[in-house]
């Protein structure tokens, strides 16, 4: 893989820091106005998608900052595939906040 341990240890504890504080998102994506206007009544996706963005937006951030260039095609997919690897994770949280 391409990512640094350094970079992979921060993008785990965003994951880990997103299910912690995953009531919050659900709590925000649960909210009348969203209901609605969107199609995700009970929230889910949208909670998801809150936690992903957050994760995504922090890990780049980062990333940029630290190493002074933006995230490479073959670091993107990094990225990607270890969210993908994530996604149980952070549903399972969402469930949870029910």
């Amino acid at each position: 893989m391409v990512l640094t341990a350094f970079d992979k240890g921060i993008l785990e504890q965003l994951f880990d820091e997103s299910v912690l504080s995953m009531k919050l998102d659900v709590d925000v994506a649960r909210d009348e106005m969203f209901e609605n206007i969107l199609n995700d009544k009970d929230g889910t996706d949208l909670a998801l998608g809150f936690a992903i963005g957050t994760i995504h937006t922090s890990f780049i951030t980062g990333f940029r900052r630290r190493n002074g260039r933006s995230l490479n095609h073959d670091e993107l997919m990094e990225l990607m595939h270890i969210t993908k690897n994530h996604l149980d994770k952070l549903k399972e949280a969402i469930f949870q906040c029910d």
